[in-house]
């Protein structure tokens, strides 16, 4: 079914609805290779591709919010690697943390708190990926307070949650204090 959406992408006309199709496509892809045991890596590589692809497209159409969706995908393939795949995470997260801020999107909480896990998981667990973790956190309570329209303050207040319980484990766990 994911292979017949891909086959429909090309005759959609640039928009972007187009750009979050295969963003969704891309994802499909890497949550069906983590299902297969091995991973199947020409599903990696599918995802990789739609990323890419959209990263390509939303600079030429200007939309950062896609492109920043784009480089933090990739930037989580990368993560899935390990230790091989790390440096690159890094650079495509701070990628899309900088896209994010860019278009003041409420999905930056989501690649600050990427971009604290690989410091977290380099050994740099100092106050650089804590300042990550707090930003996330911060993030997500203002979101609490202050819900996009449509939503209700009860989904801000569970997205807080998760990201004020994660936060708690991770980087203050390691030592770092909160600096909020």
């Amino acid at each position: 079914m994911n292979d017949a959406a891909a086959d429909l992408v090309p005759e959609c006309p640039p928009s972007r609805n187009r750009l979050y199709l295969k963003l969704t496509i891309g994802r499909t892809n890497e949550s069906l290779a983590g299902l297969s045991n091995p991973v199947d890596s020409s599903l990696i590589g599918k995802a990789y591709d739609f990323y890419r692809q959209v990263i390509d497209e939303a600079t030429i159409s200007g939309d950062t919010l896609a492109a920043a969706y784009g480089y933090g995908l990739i930037g989580h393939l990368y993560e899935m690697e390990g230790a091989a795949g790390r440096e690159d995470a890094i650079k495509a997260t701070r990628a899309a943390v900088f896209r994010s801020s860019s278009s003041d999107a409420a999905s930056l909480y989501r690649w600050q708190w990427q971009m604290g896990r690989l410091l977290d998981a380099e050994g740099k667990a100092t106050m650089r990926s804590a300042r990550c973790f707090a930003r996330s956190r911060r993030w997500a309570r203002r979101r609490a307070r202050f819900p996009r329209a449509g939503e209700t303050s009860d989904i801000a207040g569970v997205e807080m949650k998760r990201a004020v319980s994660r936060s708690g484990r991770h980087a203050f766990a390691a030592g770092a204090s909160p600096a909020l």
